[in-house]
């Protein structure tokens, strides 16, 4: 019997290790040992197997047969062992379509497993979009950059129809392309910590712009994620609309249950936040937790937030500084046959400057709890809340307010005039200060919409993203401005909005995800 029990018992070792025991490293680059391309690593003789990796070493890789697509796509991995396809070093590996083919683009014609990992790869310069799928499951991206998807309705990181359980964390995309990043009816998606920054665009026959678009989605989670400086909208052509930074379309199907959480969007120039409704769709139970839209508005007259959904609720928000605005700030509609049931609570809406039949709240249901200061108008159809003050002004100054709220646009100050003062003893406005997830989680894993313990900032991996961008030029744009001009880092560009200087303890420890490595502002 004990000698039959050690049999199983060895059997079952043997199983739980077959996926470690077999996985291979393979490396890709300009080494004899090496695979030449993806399709030798993919598809050749002595190809890649389930649940191994492939490094890439640094260089820029064209042609189709370094294009990933439905006839050339990694060995699907399992959950247990999911496939890696990853970049030597961050950032120095780029897929290159050279303006006249996509380098990914995968769309089966059934929903399948891929377990699939991408590592610190960048894709650009498409003739559609940059990194686009459908009907895929277990995907995720980490650390990895896309810029300049190709004039029309392109996107640069795209989940599409029928995908779900896709992660993308600490990604950036930049240059053209109408979205940074979009999940299109699909579902259980996450972004998180990603950075946004559109510079031009030409949109074909006319599209809406806008950085994040959870379009037509089902529970799905935005998370410390950054659409920043999309402040050049003299090189944006053929846009039909301005959704904002943070946005839930639903043209086509609803879109259901999605989180934004300690989001932040700065100087921008396409709006805020947009939930929307059209005809029999629209966004349903959408929220917008600890998020900051500062200084942001549109030239075209819109709306700057647009709440056009159902339930939309915005608790703990900041929203500040925006000039000769031609439309109510926060825009809810309920012309679309219902009432939409708009909450606006705990938040801060500072110094929002209109034109003309301006207000800062069109038709919300309810609004309490409020700090309005410095505004042109503040209501219209809207019932003002018993709680909502209107005579504090948040904006700190060692001089003239030194118990304000506002010293930086990313928390409320200790014992200032709006601590505690929200509902429930809540603080008035955002404090986008803790990362949100746990990282590597895909939706449902334990922990995936936890706030942690890890501070927001510095931000991760901010020194490769802010050198990417910096570097980019094109469509008449230089990337060399906002928080990457000299001088700044992402981090201290955001906390020194106000013209504070940045708190010393937010850089007494190194970035996140690289160990021993101290900050630094190069010129």
């Amino acid at each position: 019997m004990k000698k039959f029990l050690c049999m199983v018992l060895f059997i079952i070792i043997g199983f739980l290790l077959t996926d470690l025991s077999y996985a291979k490293i393979y490396y890709m680059g300009n080494s004899q040992e090496d695979f030449e391309n993806l399709s030798q690593a993919f598809t050749g003789p002595n190809r890649m197997q389930s649940g191994d990796t492939l490094i890439i070493r640094n260089g820029v890789y064209t042609g189709t047969v370094n294009r990933i697509s439905g006839n050339n796509f990694p060995p699907r991995g399992s959950a247990g062992a999911y496939t890696i396809i990853k970049a030597e070093h961050d950032g120095e590996v780029v897929f290159d379509g050279e303006d006249i083919r996509d380098m990914f683009y995968i769309y089966p014609s059934s929903v399948t497993s891929q377990y699939w990992q991408f590592e610190g790869i960048i894709w650009c310069r498409s003739n559609g979009f940059n990194v686009f799928f459908g009907q895929s499951r277990y995907m995720k991206f980490l650390r990895c950059g896309a810029y300049d998807a190709a004039t029309g309705n392109y996107i640069n990181f795209v989940a599409s129809r029928n995908s779900d359980y896709i992660l993308f964390e600490n990604c950036y995309a930049w240059g053209s392309g109408r979205y940074k990043f979009q999940a299109y009816q699909s579902d259980h998606i996450i972004f998180r910590q990603c950075v946004g920054r559109l510079d031009h665009v030409n949109c074909g026959t006319g599209q809406p712009i806008g950085i994040f678009a959870i379009y037509s989605d089902d529970y799905c989670e935005v998370q410390n994620c950054i659409g920043i400086d999309s402040d050049q909208p003299s090189t944006w052509f053929n846009v039909n609309d301005m959704i904002g930074a943070f946005a839930s379309p639903s043209t086509d199907m609803g879109t259901n249950y999605i989180n934004f959480v300690g989001c932040i969007g700065l100087n921008n120039r396409l709006g805020g936040i947009c939930t929307a409704g059209n005809g029999s769709f629209a966004s349903n139970n959408i929220t917008y937790t600890d998020c900051v839209i500062w200084d942001s508005d549109t030239d075209s007259g819109m709306p700057i937030n647009i709440v056009r959904g159902l339930r939309t609720t915005i608790s703990n928000c900041t929203f500040g500084y925006a000039r000769n605005i031609l439309h109510h700030y926060l825009y809810s509609y309920d012309g679309i046959g219902y009432n939409n049931d708009t909450v606006v609570k705990n938040s801060i809406i500072w110094s929002i400057q209109g034109i003309g039949d301006y207000r800062v709240f069109n038709d919300v249901e309810t609004e309490d709890y409020n700090c309005l200061y410095d505004n042109t108008a503040n209501y219209y159809l809207t019932t003002p809340g018993v709680h909502t003050k209107l005579t504090i002004d948040p904006i700190w100054d060692v001089d003239t307010n030194p118990t304000g709220a506002l010293k930086y646009i990313t928390r409320i100050e200790d014992s200032s005039n709006l601590s505690g003062q929200g509902e429930n003893g809540d603080d008035i406005g955002a404090n986008a200060l803790k990362m949100v997830g746990l990282p590597g989680t895909l939706w449902g894993e334990t922990g995936y919409d936890q706030e942690q313990a890890t501070n927001m900032f510095p931000f991760p991996y901010e020194d490769l993203i802010r050198s990417k961008m910096k570097a980019y030029s094109g469509g008449g744009v230089s990337g060399d401005r906002g928080f990457c001009a000299d001088g700044t880092t992402l981090t201290k560009y955001i906390w020194e909005y106000l013209g504070n200087p940045i708190p010393p303890e937010i850089y007494d420890t190194p970035l996140l995800g690289k160990p021993g490595t101290p900050i630094h502002v190069d010129n």
